[in-house]
C-alpha cells in the first residue's frame, strides 16, 4: 500500500469512527482512496489538498459517496448485509428496502417471532436468486424437510425471511468513481473542476444575502451537470414491494 501522508487531525471528526495510524493515511472509501483524489488532475493541474489532513480529506470522500449513493437510491460496491423481509405466500419476492441487486446469497432461512430457525432453504435446490428478487421451486412434498416452500410460496410472517448476503455490485463502475472525485475535490478546493455552484441558492435582500444548500435527494441533480450526466443511468427507481403468485 502506498501511504499518502498529508497530515492528522485529532480528535477524530464525527462523521468517521476510527483511530489511523498518522503514518498510514491512505484511507479507502467505498469508491475512492485518498491518494486518488489527492492525484487529481484538471487542465494539466493536480489538486492542492496541502490545506488539510487525511482524515479531512476522507470526510470529503464520504460525503461525496453518500451524496453518490442517495441520489441513485444504489450502491456500487459488494455490501455484505443481512436483513429481514415479511413473508408472503407469493413464490418471488423483491427486496423493498435493498433496490440494488444480491450479488450471492451465504444463507436463506425462514424465523418464527423468537429468531429460532424453523426452515433453512438451499440455493439452487430450494430457490434460485435472479440478483433482483428470489424464487421459490415448490417442487418438495408436504412431508418434507421444507414444508414452507412445499406449495412453492414463502411463509407468511413479518420479517421472518431472514437472508445473509452480498448486495450491490462487483465493480464499481468509472463514472461513479469519477463523480465521486469531481463532488469530493469541489467540496475541498471549490471551483478546482471549474464547475457551477452545488446546489447553492441566493437569497438577497436590500441590506443582506444568503446563501444556502439544498439537500439532495434520490433522483435530484447535484448541479454540476459533469456529475448528473454521470449518475443518470445509474439512478435505481425500483422502490416498490412486488409479489408474483
Amino acid at each position: 500500500m502506498v501511504y499518502y501522508e498529508i497530515g492528522y487531525c485529532l480528535p477524530p471528526t464525527t462523521i468517521i469512527d476510527w483511530n489511523p495510524d498518522p503514518n498510514e493515511l491512505d484511507f479507502e472509501g467505498n469508491y475512492l482512496s485518498v491518494s486518488e483524489l489527492a492525484a487529481s488532475k484538471y487542465d494539466g493541474e493536480t489538486i492542492d489538498l496541502s490545506a488539510y489532513c487525511g482524515e479531512e480529506i476522507y470526510a470529503a470522500i464520504q460525503l461525496a459517496e453518500s451524496t453518490v449513493e442517495n441520489i441513485t437510491g444504489n450502491i456500487f460496491y459488494a455490501k455484505p448485509e443481512v436483513n429481514s423481509f415479511d413473508g408472503r405466500r407469493y413464490r418471488l419476492f423483491f427486496q423493498p428496502k435493498v433496490p440494488y441487486p444480491l450479488l450471492t446469497i451465504n444463507s436463506v432461512v425462514d424465523q418464527d417471532i423468537y429468531g429460532t430457525t424453523v426452515t433453512t432453504y438451499e440455493e439452487n435446490v430450494d430457490f434460485v436468486n435472479y440478483g433482483g428478487y428470489i424464487e421459490l421451486s415448490g417442487k418438495y412434498p408436504v412431508n418434507s424437510r421444507r414444508q414452507s416452500c412445499s406449495a412453492g410460496v414463502w411463509p407468511s410472517g413479518q420479517k421472518n425471511i431472514v437472508v445473509d448476503g452480498v448486495w450491490g455490485m462487483e465493480t464499481t463502475p468509472p463514472e461513479i468513481k469519477e463523480a465521486v472525485r469531481i463532488l469530493a475535490a469541489e467540496t475541498l478546493v471549490p471551483g478546482f473542476y471549474q464547475l457551477p455552484p452545488n446546489g447553492i441558492i441566493d437569497a438577497q435582500w436590500d441590506d443582506f444575502e444568503v446563501q444556502y444548500a439544498t439537500p439532495l435527494q434520490k433522483g435530484q441533480a447535484t448541479g454540476f451537470d459533469k456529475v448528473d450526466n454521470y449518475l443518470q443511468p445509474f439512478i435505481n427507481y425500483s422502490t416498490t414491494f412486488q409479489f408474483i403468485p
